[in-house]
């Protein structure tokens, strides 16, 4: 079962009330990542983990396919608010850092 917050951030996406982050626009930038992915992926997305109690609001990371490349987004909601949801970062997984594209490798 979803936490209330995060429920709550997939109802704006559904309702297509979204913000991209600047931090999430320069890595769509820097990545060259087409900002269309994450529209035309928004009924699929699988969420990975859940952060409902983050120091800047709720949010949670999600693995979006797109013609079978695995991207990652974080989609929050900023502290105190009700909306828009916001694209808080969006990248392609690195094997150094994942073991798979659901589980992050541990760090030591």
């Amino acid at each position: 079962m979803l936490n209330r917050n995060t429920q709550m951030i997939i109802d704006l996406i559904k309702k297509n009330n979204i913000l991209w982050s600047e931090h999430a626009y320069n890595k769509v930038l820097s990545e060259l990542i087409d900002p269309d992915i994450v529209f035309s992926t928004l009924s699929t997305f699988e969420i990975l983990e859940e952060y409902p109690f983050h120091e800047r609001g709720a949010c949670f990371l999600a693995l979006h396919f797109f013609k079978g490349v695995p991207l990652h987004v974080v989609w929050g909601i900023s502290k105190g608010t009700k909306e828009p949801a916001i694209v808080v970062t969006i990248y392609r997984p690195k094997e150094s850092k994942w073991l798979n594209l659901r589980k992050r490798k541990r760090q030591l």
